[in-house]
């Protein structure tokens, strides 16, 4: 159990590493633009854990590392400030169905 969570750990702050290099040159690619563009981190995380064996097989990982850091930053999602809607209160049920109380 602690192996899986050290794993995890691992696993991203590798990635938080390998976005943060990626946002660099996304920002750069993206400065004339209106908005700011990020890194999408779920597609990028996911797209690391993918590979990170082999990051622990290969002999030579700058080649690789450089090619996955161009993964990351092709997937880029603008960031919207004003998209944010407030939640309605009162939705759905009071209780999920599983914690219902028995009469």
């Amino acid at each position: 159990m602690q192996q899986d969570f050290h794993a995890k750990v691992f696993s991203k702050n590798l990635g938080s590493l390998l976005v943060t290099a990626a946002q660099r040159d996304v920002d750069q690619r993206t400065a004339h633009r209106k908005r700011r563009y990020k890194v999408n981190f779920t597609r990028a995380l996911s797209r690391m854990t993918h590979q990170i064996v082999r990051l622990f097989t290969l002999a030579d990982v700058s080649d690789f590392l450089e090619r996955l850091l161009r993964l990351m930053a092709q997937s880029v999602e603008a960031v919207r400030p004003e998209h944010s809607y407030p939640r309605k209160p009162g939705r759905g049920p009071k209780y999920a169905t599983n914690y219902k109380r028995a009469r």
